[in-house]
């Protein structure tokens, strides 16, 4: 992962691997990737299941507003 994540430039979002291979069961996560937004009580608010641009306009403003809201 470190140097996946050195190749495309990541540099603030740290490395979990679940050697256990529990967390997708647990989650209910059916592929890979999938991507779960995440409320400041721990709520999932939101999922996406598939590759995502979540540095694009629509994504950026969709967090914004989950965000704001809370």
């Amino acid at each position: 992962m470190k140097r996946f994540y050195d190749e495309i430039g990541v540099r603030t979002l740290a490395i979990y691997v679940d050697r256990a291979t529990r967390a997708a069961g647990s989650l209910g996560a059916v592929g890979i990737p999938t991507t779960l937004l995440i409320d400041r009580q721990g709520r999932e608010i939101g999922r996406r299941t598939g590759p995502a641009e979540w540095d694009g306009p629509e994504a950026v403003r969709l967090i914004a507003g989950y965000a704001q809201e809370r």
